[in-house]
């Protein structure tokens, strides 16, 4: 029996050769523009924890916080890949980004910062695409909502900006200037907000924690019409978190047991005169509504909704 041996010349060839395909292997790993993974190699979807979410011509908008805390990101989704198009700071503070809507062809984004990408912008950045600036806003943005070329901002705020225009928590921004609605949305003994706006028919509902405009009662819920604030039905006995209309009906998601004089868990309907539950509610509070194929869809911290076992 023989035993085959390496020639002095064969052998180095072997390694030169296994070298060159280990080369060439790590190449085509590192190749730029391979980041297209099947999601199978790591978690799909963004790091931060989502708390806005915004759509145009295409593009998915997401944004929240993240870690560190001192920046929030708002990433875009092209149906490929994740970008990163603004990082929101907020000095030593944590940053949070709360809302983000369109208003023709720019992007506005609520929420506690002080900058994005180096841009000074308190609370309400603008995104034309191309840069980034700020509008003269000054507080916390939590909540917007679009008509026409007018954006309505809902927060936590009274001097907005250095015009001299006095704002309680709610406002509507032109395009080039602020507009007070009457005297707001505020309250007495507690730090009063607004979080969600929605318009509907020339009307502006806003929900969040507050208890009166002026001298009116409005008990976290309360419509505009143009000229003056009034209460929805009564309003909610705890905080609105969410508002959809559908059908021209309202319904507002919350932590609140009742809207009105109706016993309703912590989500509700309006039909202009009265409230009603739907069915037996849920366990646990409602963060925001959305209506998706002439669907009520609700998030939030429950475990069941109607008695069915649901998660979130």
């Amino acid at each position: 029996m023989k035993t085959l041996k390496y020639s002095s010349t064969v052998k180095p060839l072997i390694i030169v050769w296994g070298f060159l395909l280990l080369s060439l292997s790590l190449s085509l790993v590192a190749m730029p523009g391979d980041e297209h993974w099947d999601a199978q190699f790591g978690a799909p979807g963004t790091t931060n924890t989502v708390l806005a979410i915004a759509m145009n011509n295409g593009m998915l908008y997401v944004g929240g916080y993240g870690i560190p805390s001192t920046n929030a990101t708002l990433n875009a989704w092209d149906g490929n890949q994740w970008s990163t198009i603004g990082t929101f700071n907020n000095g030593t503070s944590p940053a949070y980004i709360y809302d983000a809507t369109y208003v023709g062809n720019a992007l506005y984004v609520a929420g506690i910062f002080s900058s994005v990408n180096g841009i000074a912008a308190n609370g309400l950045a603008r995104w034309d695409g191309n840069a980034w600036s700020s509008i003269g806003f000054r507080g916390s943005g939590l909540g917007l909502a679009a008509s026409g070329t007018d954006l309505y901002v809902g927060g936590t705020f009274t001097n907005l900006d250095d015009s001299g225009v006095v704002m309680t928590n709610i406002g509507r921004w032109d395009g080039s200037a602020w507009h007070a609605l009457g005297n707001g949305l505020g309250g007495s003994g507690f730090s009063s907000y607004v979080r969600t706006i929605v318009v509907n028919n020339g009307l502006i509902f806003a929900g969040g924690a507050f208890t009166n405009s002026g001298v009116a009662a409005v008990m976290n819920l309360a419509v505009w019409d143009g000229s003056t604030w009034s209460a929805v039905g009564g309003g909610a006995n705890g905080i609105v978190n969410g508002l959809a209309v559908n059908d021209g009906n309202l319904y507002a998601g919350g932590a609140f047991t009742q809207a009105g004089s109706t016993a309703a868990s912590y989500v509700a309907e309006w039909d202009g005169l009265n409230w009603y539950a739907l069915d037996s509610g849920l366990n646990g509070a409602v963060s925001s509504v959305a209506i998706f194929n002439n669907q009520v869809c609700v998030v939030g911290g429950f475990t069941s909704a109607g008695g069915v076992a649901t998660t979130n």
